[in-house]
């Protein structure tokens, strides 16, 4: 197929993605704002001093629940970067339905407006906040749609900006809004609003002390040696494997940890330091559980499906627990015996190895005919793919896929081959348009940028180890150097050195802050390439490990062979010399900036502000068409922009579209022009759909001084294309943030296809 390689120029000359609005049966059409000025720093619509009197009467403010509060905590002194500051805090009791502060905004008429909350980082109360106009009567949607546990930014003002859908602002000047929580949430101190996605606070408004990191925890008195504290977290941890009843088979999740420690029996049986090194008991206590698991099986109709809950690594430790120790079973004789496999006397006995081979042979069927499609799930689905064929290649060859055939599975999911278990996949890959469930520069494919569920370095070390496979190890170096783009410095509720992950533009289960994240000691041990062994050294450094207790939780994640690896892997840690790698986001670092354009996630670093943000987000059309609205998150060290921002969005038109009704009407977003062959884009049900039809081929955002361009098309694929990135009015020069060199703005700046550029624009002074 030939493609043709286009250079578009980006103007209001061009057609652009946009909304088209039904309202009152007519279709009308948001065209986004066209090239302005350098953005009015300051020019504030409107500014609300909350809990001062005068502000608040020429507002108009009301409340209902929302006492004036002050900087005092429970158990601290006052803030003294914010003495005499007020604000409100909505605070409703349970039997009341809920509190809100309503006020009268300014806004224009014509032009995107945002409204911006100042709020204090240390503050401890978090939840749900909405804000609503038409006295209440219509919502606009949640200002604070994260999980917040901690401090999100001790000792500093976060200014947390949202846009105002642009129907509830045209043809008005002035709206009645209401901010209304239905539990006590954190304070509000001042109130603006504004027409630019960047904020730039007042000139009169105190700022916090800036962030410094802390000094690392050191090891307190009582603390043993930290190789003996992990040798006795692993010997606690063996000694419950070894009480435990693991004979059992159950439906419910409890499976999970039941199957994890019969796993990890035969790691126990190998190793002289366990105190069970060939131990006859662990051979006869795994033959016993996978016997049951095969009877249960067979009383369940043979069915796979029907023996766990969520069995998507189930039937994989079962074949673990079995192929560790496949030895033991041959010198004891096991595999020739003839076993009741169905627990039904009106069959024949079969022998074990028999019995076993169909149980694995049959899981691996049932398992590999739904392989889903969000990265963790075929991550962890190949490992026990994998595992069940090492099984079965042990008790009858012939049955078996060769090590190169099972292998694929784990490529499949690792991103090193296109996904082939979804319809979508498939007629994509037809098309010459294959999807991969991991990106070409490292992030986990789901909805965009994924926190909790991207960080899947402790699942694919296992694939490393287990397979044994170079091209898994490599991509998994690859990958856990790609997170470490999203590690960075913070100081522990103690005020000690962290590092902390990025949560806040998570599409699910999204967290400001992320919790504490290093993916340190393991990986460093097992990948060994310059970021990993920097993440794991300084897990050490930074004290982390003096935390740990002669136990560790066992909630329903764990798992006994992590603590027996982390001993392990500790020793040869501490053996490497120390790395000079450092983190892109460590103190004294250069500027860059990174981008994956096959999710739309940006970060870059520029002096002394950290800027991460994302083009491509779930929101309301769920990554089925094309959005104009994303997460950023704008960090200097004395004061964080956690914003919402429209930007723009561009690609051919498709003609095809996804509605969502909302409060003004209903919305039609168009999709990309799917690959070519394809009339449409798989819709669900019952096909997952490529979230690909919601990708734009090129975003730009103006954001205070910073012009950021991302173009998602792929060479080669029937998207190739360049663009122009168009340069606002009212700016003399520019620096490119990647290579520090000056950017002639006379001159056409073309951005290829996928890549990322991020300028900051220098204003004309004239």
């Amino acid at each position: 197929m030939r493609t043709q390689h286009k250079t578009i120029l980006i103007g209001v000359k061009f057609s652009r993605i946009t909304a088209a609005i039904a309202r009152r049966g007519i279709c009308l059409l948001i065209v986004l704002s066209a090239w302005g000025a350098p953005q009015a720093m300051g020019a504030h619509l409107t500014a609300i001093d909350l809990g001062d009197t005068e502000s608040e009467a020429s507002n108009k403010v009301a409340v209902q629940h929302a006492e004036i509060v002050n900087q005092t905590y429970p158990g601290t002194a006052t803030r003294p970067e914010a003495a005499g500051e007020t604000g409100r805090r909505i605070s409703p009791a349970k039997e009341q339905n809920a509190g809100w502060i309503d006020f009268d905004a300014r806004v224009i008429p014509d032009a995107q407006n945002y409204i911006t909350l100042r709020v204090w980082g240390s503050d401890e109360t978090w939840s749900a906040l909405n804000l609503l106009m038409n006295d209440g009567t219509v919502d606009l949607g949640n200002l604070w749609p994260v999980n917040t546990r901690e401090k999100p930014f001790p000792g500093r003002w976060i200014y947390r900006t949202c846009w105002i859908p642009r129907e509830a602002t045209d043809g008005r000047s002035s709206l009645r809004l209401r901010l209304q929580a239905k539990a006590p949430t954190f304070a509000i101190y001042n109130i603006y609003t504004h027409t630019e996605p960047y904020f730039e606070p007042p000139a009169g408004d105190r700022q916090g002390t800036p962030f410094v990191w802390g000094t690392s925890r050191e090891k307190t008195a009582d603390f043993p040696d930290l190789e003996a504290r992990l040798r006795e977290r692993a010997l606690n941890d063996i000694k419950h494997v070894m009480a435990a009843d693991l004979i059992r088979s159950e439906y419910g999740p409890s499976h999970r940890n039941t199957l994890r420690m019969l796993a990890s029996l035969p790691l126990i049986y190998h190793r002289d330091w366990s105190g069970h090194h060939h131990d006859p008991q662990i051979p006869r206590r795994v033959r016993d559980a996978v016997d049951l698991h095969v009877r249960r099986q067979a009383q369940q109709g043979g069915d796979p499906g029907a023996m766990f809950y969520r069995g998507w690594q189930a039937h994989g430790l079962i074949a673990l627990a079995y192929h560790r120790l496949h030895e033991q079973f041959v010198e004891l004789g096991w595999l020739e015996e003839r076993i009741d496999h169905d627990a039904n006397p009106g069959t024949p006995t079969v022998t074990r190895r028999e019995a076993y081979a169909d149980f694995f042979s049959d899981s691996f069927e049932w398992r590999r005919s739904d392989r889903r499609h969000y990265t963790n799930q075929p991550v962890h689905i190949s490992r026990g793919l994998y595992a069940m064929q090492k099984a079965l290649r042990m008790l009858d060859p012939k049955r078996a896929l060769t090590e190169a055939q099972a292998l694929w599975y784990v490529h499949e999911a690792m991103g090193l081959e296109p996904l082939r278990s979804r319809e979508f996949g498939i007629d994509a890959e037809a098309a010459g348009f294959p999807f991969y469930t991991i990106t070409d520069k490292g992030l986990t494919r789901e909805l965009g940028y994924v926190d909790g569920y991207g960080e899947l370095t402790d699942a694919m070390l296992l694939l490393v180890e287990e397979t044994g496979c170079p091209r898994v190890k490599e991509r998994t170096r690859q990958f856990l150097t790609t997170r470490s783009y999203f590690r960075i410095p913070t100081n522990d509720g103690d005020g000690f050195r962290a590092l902390r992950g990025i949560g806040f533009m998570s599409w699910r289960s999204p967290n400001y802050p992320y919790m504490l994240r290093y993916n340190g000691i393991h990986e460093a041990a097992v990948l060994e390439n310059p970021a990993a062994v920097r993440l794991g050294q300084l897990e050490i450094e930074h004290g982390r490990p003096y935390l740990y207790g002669p136990t560790v939780s066992r909630g329903v994640h764990w798992d006994a062979a992590e603590t027996i690896h982390e001993y392990e892997r500790y020793l040869k840690l501490k053996e490497m010399p120390m790395t000079a790698h450092r983190l892109p986001m460590e103190p004294g670092q250069p500027d860059f900036v990174w981008a994956d354009e096959e999710v739309g996630v940006y970060v870059f670093r520029h002096g002394d502000a950290h800027v991460y943000g994302s083009v491509f987000h779930g929101y309301a059309m769920g990554g089925e068409a094309i959005g104009t609205v994303g997460p950023l998150n704008f960090t200097r060290p004395d004061a964080d922009r956690f914003a919402e921002v429209r930007f723009e969005a561009f690609a051919p038109p498709s003609g095809l579209f996804i509605n969502v009704d909302h409060p003004f009407g209903r919305r039609a977003y168009e999709q990309t022009p799917p690959p070519p062959g394809m009339k449409q884009w798989q819709e669900l049900p019952p096909n997952a759909i490529d979230r690909r039809a919601g990708l734009a081929y090129f975003y730009r955002l103006h954001y205070g001084d910073y012009l950021i361009g991302m173009n998602t098309t792929g060479q080669g694929s029937y998207r190739q294309n360049s663009y122009v990135l168009a340069i606002p009015k009212g700016y003399a020069s520019a620096v490119d943030v990647g290579t520090g060199k000056t950017v002639d703005l006379k001159q056409p700046i073309t951005v290829g296809p996928r890549s990322t550029l991020v300028l900051h624009l220098i204003k004309d002074q004239q």
